[in-house]
């Protein structure tokens, strides 16, 4: 039997399969991924029409399934990709089971340059660590997506990674479960999202639930040229936002319920224990491995917030080993009306800072110990004793260094809190040789800003 049907221009139609394709219109429809993997027919584009997974789709020599750009079974086929990549391309599985192994999928598919919207609705639940690894890429998440920590994941390190340069986010939304509800027995370093390309932005974003441990962290910068604008946090430990990059822009941050302070101790390490002390904004260094010192950073607009009576701090610039640049804060607001912790605003090893519109208001009825007075150094000591505060308030330990068989300095590793009135200092001497050692405590008050290093202030109006 002839055909006698024509097109528009009077061309015979085609038929595959008994479908008619009429030049690129498609008329192939199917409904899955498993539809498309057993398709057996001669056309060599389809569509599948399924929201979430819809797409058109052309027949490729070969390929490697993917489940959301590549299809293989009977035959390979690409998705035909306009514009944004799209999660739900990847079905990943929600609010229950398991992301990890599709977001790593996903980001190893993604290319650079690439978009990815994560859109439906629902927390995507991470067991394990995460790596985009592509420069240039942005991720846009859409209101009511979440990220979460899976329970009783306590070795992650990181839980997502964005390596890439010049990498730009919207919109995450990340639970750090506490670092899988995690406490003292955490093992990895607990970083919730680190960025450690160069060049990237976070904007309008959110960080719960980070850990108190001593590297934890929400939000982890290392590279250079970071900004970081419109974070909203929400019952963080140690510290919310982790600023080890250099000339990085922080602004617009509001931490709330700031979690308390603890004494942690260093799993594997039963005599490592220490306060941990929780922060919004924590500066540490210039990059990794803090091998340079940082030549600026910028916080503006940041704010503090915590109804405990702990440690808490809402800027603390340390660069431990490194002399660093210039400080530059804007409208720093310190919300800690129950705090006896010290060091509300901290700068150490810096050269200049800058300081406009700072407020702070840390309560308490009691002090911490911020430094001890050698009165007598002694003699006779060939080896450091260990030293004991004894008051009414809690936590204050120090370090004796001897030079020349004295004391020559005390340490403070613990400033404790609680104090009404300056603790007594006993030097437990046995064991070392020497004796005739004493020291004073000398307090703090609890509303504090404390510089360490010279430096150059500016404080305007």
């Amino acid at each position: 039997m002839s055909n006698n049907l024509r097109t528009r221009d009077g061309n015979p139609f085609n038929f595959v399969d008994g479908i008619k394709i009429e030049g690129n219109d498609i008329t192939v429809n199917l409904q899955s991924y498993a539809a498309l993997r057993a398709y057996p027919g001669k056309a060599t584009t389809v569509r599948i029409t399924t929201p979430g997974i819809a797409g058109v789709f052309n027949k490729i020599p070969t390929g490697t399934d993917n489940s959301g750009t590549v299809i293989v079974g009977t035959f390979a086929w690409q998705r035909v990709i306009e514009g944004d990549y799209l999660d739900s391309w990847w079905a990943p599985p929600l609010n229950v089971s398991d992301a990890a192994s599709v977001y790593q999928n996903i980001a190893n598919v993604l290319p650079e340059g690439g978009v990815l919207r994560c859109t439906t609705s629902g927390t995507r639940i991470l067991g394990q660590s995460v790596v985009f690894p592509r420069d240039f890429i942005r991720v846009i998440c859409e209101p009511g997506v979440k990220f979460k920590q899976k329970d009783d994941t306590l070795s992650i390190n990181t839980l997502i990674d964005f390596s890439g340069d010049y990498c730009d986010f919207y919109g995450l939304d990340v639970d750090g479960n506490v670092a899988g509800n995690a406490t003292s027995n955490y093992i990895g370093r607990g970083e919730i999202v680190k960025f450690s390309g160069n060049r990237p932005t976070i904007k309008n974003s959110v960080i719960r639930n980070t850990h108190v441990k001593n590297l934890a962290c929400g939000f982890y910068v290392t590279g250079k040229d970071s900004v970081i604008e419109g974070v909203t946090c929400f019952s963080t430990g140690r510290v919310a936002i982790r600023d080890r990059g250099n000339r990085t822009t922080v602004r617009d941050v509001c931490a709330y319920d700031i979690v308390d302070a603890t004494r942690f101790t260093e799993p594997g390490s039963p005599n490592s224990q220490y306060w941990i002390g929780n922060r919004v904004i924590g500066k540490d260094g210039a990059d990794e491995n803090n091998s340079f010192a940082f030549d600026w950073v910028r916080y503006e607009n940041i704010y503090g917030h915590s109804s405990g009576s702990s440690y808490y701090s809402t800027v603390v610039v340390d660069d431990s080993t490194r002399y660093g640049g210039r400080v530059i804060c804007e409208n720093i607001t310190c919300d800690y009306p129950n705090a006896t912790g010290p060091d509300v605003i901290k700068f150490v090893n810096f050269r200049r800072v800058d300081i406009r519109g700072l407020s702070t208001f840390n309560g308490g009825s009691g002090k911490s110990v911020y430094s001890v007075r050698v009165d007598n150094p002694g003699d006779g000591y060939m080896s450091a004793p260990t030293i004991s505060f004894v008051g009414d308030g809690t936590g204050a330990q120090g370090t004796v260094v001897i030079h020349q068989n004295k004391v020559q300095e005390i340490i403070i590793t613990d400033h404790g809190k609680n104090y009404t009135s300056p603790p007594t200092i006993v030097f437990n001497n046995t064991g070392t040789g020497g004796s005739g050692a004493s020291a004073t405590s000398i307090m703090g008050t609890n509303s504090c800003l404390r510089f360490q290093r010279d430096f150059i202030f500016q404080n305007q109006p």
